[in-house]
């Protein structure tokens, strides 16, 4: 059986017999709070006239998902 690493869906993870280690996927997630637009850019600015194309750029906050041994 392989490592735990290699399942990117809970149920594959079932499907292989629940082995050890942490699922590294999700069907879906809370985008809580959401999108945030900086007032001014930082990162974004800097490729606007390296590329000549707009560049636009935003945090996502979303919710946190910790296996339990590291929380």
């Amino acid at each position: 059986m392989g490592c735990a690493y290699e399942f990117t869906s809970y149920d594959q993870w079932i499907d292989a017999g629940e082995a050890d280690g942490y699922v590294l996927g999700k069907q879906w997630s809370n985008a809580y709070p959401g999108l945030t637009i900086p007032d001014v850019p930082s990162i974004a600015g800097e490729w606007v006239p390296r590329i000549s194309r707009p560049f636009y750029e935003c945090t996502i906050e979303s919710d946190c998902f910790c296996p339990p041994h590291l929380s």
